[in-house]
């Protein structure tokens, strides 16, 4: 159809809701079974790869790139070494899966489209055009409806924080995003919130030059880390073999996490024998000596979740409060 407004009448065996890591790889495999099925992707960005189109530029995978990606496609530059892709070679990697599925002649790709959740009763899916506000797309499915987006990915850049921030600090409290280009100095900076990301900022800016004692982290809970040594080429199947053994061996859930640490699978930030476990596990990865860098910044807060952000203070709810400092990245 050449108009820019209408309804489009499709017909597909799959029609799948998002582009992203879940939704390409669902479609390479298929794809490559399979050699007559055809697929309509639809998703709300203008190209594919997800959450990696949002995500901050400094960004790498936490684990080795031979985990990651679709089948048909090698991600890994060199597969003897644990190599981390970067945010760009990510977006980069997803656009050549896409042309190649374009390529097939099976692969409908509509970027910039929302998907309308059917009501009871409704026999085609209907998906809307966002840059045209007059296309609609009637999509016929033989087979299977695909929700590649269940997971609903949340990145800093796409929501805002569950903490209040008055107004007149608001410019200095920016997603981890902004770390990239900033417009100025800062004599100070705060990192708030303690998983993969808050160890990218604190090492970001200490790669940059920024003084260890210039950088406050706010760490809400203690996690388990993944040592990245693990998941290297020639570790990856000891790795595995250890998770079943010490599964199979322990009904404890505390108890199997401290094995996994007696075996240098997991750690802890700080190694304080008097400190109690962590209470939390998001499979984060990291290296002992990134772990080993971000120990020597000024301080760890370890007062709970933020509540408020003032000119003046930092406030942990009823747990107390630290002083406002220059720069917040979050």
């Amino acid at each position: 159809m050449n108009s820019n407004e209408g309804i489009v009448n499709l017909e597909t065996d799959y029609l799948v809701i998002g582009a992203g890591a879940a939704g390409m790889a669902f479609v390479d495999e298929v794809l490559s079974r399979c050699k007559t099925s055809t697929f309509v992707i639809s998703d709300q960005l203008a190209r594919p790869g997800g959450h990696w189109n949002h995500a901050y530029p400094f960004v790498t995978l936490h684990q080795g790139s031979y985990f990651y990606g679709v089948n048909s496609e090698v991600l890994e530059r060199d597969p003897r070494e644990i190599d981390l892709s970067s945010k760009h070679e990510m977006l980069a990697y997803y656009d050549k899966v896409m042309r190649k599925f374009l390529a097939s002649g099976r692969v409908t790709f509509l970027p910039q489209t929302s998907y309308q959740w059917r009501e009871d009763g409704d026999e085609d899916h209907v998906v809307k055009s966002i840059i045209l506000s007059g296309v609609t797309y009637h999509v016929t499915v033989r087979k299977k409806f695909v929700n590649a987006c269940a997971q609903q990915i949340k990145v800093p850049s796409t929501h805002v924080p569950s903490y209040q921030i008055d107004k007149d600090v608001r410019e200095n409290c920016v997603p981890i995003n902004e770390l990239g280009s900033l417009k100025r100095s800062y004599e100070e900076f705060v990192v708030i919130g303690n998983g993969k990301t808050g160890i990218d900022a604190v090492l970001y800016l200490l790669n940059q030059g920024v003084s260890p004692s210039s950088i406050r982290w706010v760490v809400s809970r203690e996690l388990w880390w993944y040592d990245r040594k693990w998941f290297g080429p020639s570790s990856a199947q000891d790795f595995i073999i250890e998770i079943i053994r010490v599964l199979g061996e322990e009904d404890d859930t505390g108890a199997i996490f401290r094995r996994l640490e007696d075996k240098g699978i997991l750690m802890r930030m700080q190694d304080d024998p008097d400190a109690e476990d962590p209470k939390l596990f998001r499979c984060a990865t990291i290296t002992k000596a990134e772990r080993d860098a971000v120990q020597n910044i000024k301080e760890f807060v370890r007062l709970g979740h933020v509540t408020r952000i003032t000119r003046d203070r930092i406030v942990f709810g009823d747990r107390g409060s630290i002083p406002t400092v220059s720069l917040f990245p979050l």
